[in-house]
């Protein structure tokens, strides 16, 4: 970990940070600033499976391009994922279909659609 990392663990545990708080910092430094820090779930929910608000969020911000920062390939499928899973288990498979189509990978689309597609036929 990098001084800046160890800083911001120090600022979180004694004070807690907000999703308003983490993009303020990226847009004052979106090139020291990691994208990933902004979508952390822990930064806006005791909940670690909530990975809503970090998906819309970043296809916002990847939307406008807003930031030059964004998260690399691996990351965006693990939160695509992880929210696809989310809403799956919620019972809301129709919206874990349309998440399934922003998968940045077209290869990595097939399995969760193929998987989608044979559950409710």
């Amino acid at each position: 970990d990098t001084d800046f990392d160890k800083n911001e663990d120090e600022v979180r545990d004694n004070f807690g940070l907000d999703m308003v708080y983490q993009i303020i910092r990226l847009a004052c430094d979106n090139i020291q600033y990691p994208m990933r820090r902004v979508l952390d779930v822990s930064g806006h929910s005791n909940f670690p499976l909530n990975n809503g608000l970090p998906w819309h969020l970043y296809s916002v911000l990847k939307g406008l391009k807003v930031f030059g920062n964004t998260l690399t390939t691996l990351e965006e499928s693990k939160l695509c994922m992880s929210y696809i899973l989310e809403l799956e288990v919620a019972g809301h498979w129709h919206w874990a279909i349309y998440v399934a189509h922003f998968l940045p990978n077209i290869n990595d689309r097939y399995v969760p659609l193929s998987i989608f597609l044979t559950l409710t036929s």
